[in-house]
Parts: C-alpha cells; sequence; structure tokens
C-alpha cells in the first residue's frame, strides 16, 4: 500500500542509512548517498513509501512531475526490505501508481530508466512491453556506483494512448508479471 513519505519521515530515513552501506544496493546509491529530500508540496514531485501489512515502510517511489505537459519523469523505485514478499508488494505499487497517473489524474507520459545490469531491468523491459511503452534512450558510462564502477543507463516512455491500448482501467494487476519469474528474480 502506498502512502506519502513525509507521514513515516522517520521510519524512511532510518531504512535508507541503514541501506547505503549494503554492496547489495550498488545501483540504488550512484553519484550520490542522500536521504531523500522530502518536500511538503507535491506540486513538482510525488514521494511515497510502500507499506507491508505489519505497517513496515518497504519501499520508496519518487517522481518529478512536470505540469505543463501532464507528464511524469524520473521514477526512483528504492527497496528497502530484503523480503521477497515485500519486494512484490513494491512492484505492485508501482504498476499501481502508473496506471493511477495514466487513468485517476490523466497524466500524458511517464519516462523512467534504470542503471543496465540492476536485476530489476528485466522486469521494467516486460514491464514497458506489456504497457505498450518503449525503450527511447540509452546513455553509456553516464554514472559512477560506490564501488567505481561505471554504469551504463537505459530509459523508457510510455504514453498514456499506449498505455489505455494496453491495459484496461483497473485491470493493472492482469498483466500477470509475477508469472513471468521476474518478480522471483528481483534483486536476488
Amino acid at each position: 500500500m502506498l502512502e506519502r513519505a513525509l507521514l513515516h519521515k522517520d521510519q524512511l530515513i532510518k531504512k535508507f542509512t541503514e541501506a547505503w552501506d549494503n554492496i547489495k544496493n550498488i545501483y540504488y546509491f550512484v553519484d550520490y548517498n542522500n536521504l531523500p529530500n522530502l518536500k511538503e508540496d507535491d506540486w513538482d514531485v510525488d514521494q511515497f513509501v510502500s507499506i507491508n501489512k505489519n505497517g513496515d515502510v518497504i519501499g520508496y517511489i519518487s517522481c518529478n512531475k512536470k505540469q505543463s505537459v501532464h507528464a511524469i519523469s524520473s521514477i526512483s523505485l528504492i527497496a528497502l526490505s530484503e523480503d521477497l514478499g515485500d519486494r512484490v508488494i513494491l512492484l505492485y505499487d508501482l504498476q499501481k501508481l502508473i496506471h493511477d497517473y495514466f487513468y485517476i489524474y490523466n497524466y500524458n507520459r511517464i519516462s523512467f530508466g534504470v542503471y543496465i545490469g540492476n536485476p530489476v531491468e528485466k522486469f521494467y523491459d516486460k514491464f514497458v512491453s506489456a504497457c505498450g511503452g518503449k525503450v527511447c534512450g540509452y546513455y553509456r558510462q553516464c554514472a559512477r556506483a560506490m564501488n567505481g564502477a561505471l554504469f551504463d543507463f537505459k530509459e523508457y516512455e510510455i504514453l498514456a494512448i499506449e498505455y489505455k491500448e494496453n491495459v484496461k482501467q483497473g485491470e493493472y494487476k492482469n498483466l500477470n508479471l509475477n508469472n513471468t519469474g521476474l518478480v522471483k528474480t528481483y534483486f536476488r
């Protein structure tokens, strides 16, 4: 379940701080190690935490909003739990958020990216394809990880018209991405 990050500020900061030193999180903290700058208004940014059934913060999702063209960009998805069930919840929360941006808030375009080699890249490839979106950019050696490695970056985009042709209102869970085995390999 998604809730506004500002409501869980203390728990989010604690989880982020604990995650910094874990080498498994190499793809999260590329070029910087800083806490999310939680904003009190949501005109140009949305910031959420994913909450499991126990009320624990299990992930962080943020994105930039460009109101002039009704577009979402720079989606950040950070898993803050090692539990596979929690990671599945986080991915479903992301799917629902994207669905809501198109169907409830009538956004026109969503773009986001992934560092090449990040295990979630396979999930994004399948998800974007199922939604009718496309890979629209590839940037080589554009970021340095905490271990000094250089990473390439892949950018995706989904337009509302493409999404609505492929995913009917309320049917975001029918994408059955979990059956592909991609969720099972997510950050393992």
